[in-house]
């Protein structure tokens, strides 16, 4: 399926336009033009047959709408077993959810920090900070404390970086309208990965993508989650303006 085809199929790129992509919408519900959400009719109000493209253009998307298509996230609670021929493993716990439709362009992403947690106690968070090729960052993302997300209002963050130039240890602060909450992370293993794209005029676009796997620290509780890092090398310079990378390192990526 090209992306014409998935750009032609009507997506919800937000959970607003998720809901009303579902029969049971009344446009005159809530006055002044408003939109009602009643999903799936359980408000018993007007049904109209109604097609929807999704959220227009303006609307800003976590990730920027040249990375993926119809991206959502979701925390989520998981139990069950693991068989392999006569064994069995049993699973409870907490984890993550990520579904986009259709391939990701990781170049169209310059540079990111996501960080995504669970904790014992059902709290967690998802948390990303996204910089263009100008400098300039986007701080997105929520807590979840209590069944209930609090989208966040800042977010800083500092890296510790090893000798391989691989980040090793993390200090986030993080504010929303209630809290503000310091967190730490140590990614306990790491897997450095890269991705190469072609573009039409013959240019070869190379995205390096560390993924690790991480223990934080927030308010006294340990979880456990990832963090994502993703940069673009451009004559063989790491997007984030550290030095050269060796040539091992480029190899690598």
């Amino acid at each position: 399926m090209t992306r014409d085809m998935l750009d032609a199929m009507p997506t919800g790129r937000n959970i607003q336009a998720v809901g009303i992509l579902i029969p049971g919408t009344n446009l005159s519900v809530g006055g002044g033009g408003a939109i009602s959400r009643d999903v799936g009719g359980s408000g018993g109000l007007q049904q109209s047959p109604l097609i929807y493209r999704g959220s227009g253009d303006a609307v800003q998307t976590m990730y920027g709408r040249d990375f993926s298509l119809g991206h959502f996230n979701q925390h989520s609670r998981v139990h069950g077993e693991i068989r392999v021929g006569d064994e069995r493993w049993p699973i409870a716990g907490h984890g993550w959810r990520d579904h986009s439709w259709g391939p990701r362009y990781w170049q169209a992403i310059y540079y990111y920090r996501l960080f995504i947690a669970n904790f014992p106690n059902g709290d967690g968070f998802m948390l990303l900070k996204i910089t263009d090729k100008n400098g300039k960052a986007r701080r997105q993302g929520v807590l979840l404390v209590d069944g209930n997300y609090e989208e966040i209002l800042d977010l800083d963050v500092a890296t510790d970086w090893s000798e391989r130039q691989d980040p090793s240890k993390v200090r986030i602060s993080v504010m929303t309208a209630r809290r503000k909450a310091q967190v730490t992370a140590e990614i306990l293993m790491l897997a450095p990965l890269r991705n190469r794209r072609k573009t039409a005029e013959g240019e070869t676009l190379v995205s390096r993508i560390a993924e690790g796997f991480t223990r934080f620290t927030w308010d006294g509780q340990q979880g456990y989650g990832m963090t994502e890092y993703i940069e673009r090398i451009e004559d063989g310079m790491r997007s984030r303006g550290f030095e050269p990378l060796t040539k091992k390192e480029l190899e690598a990526a």
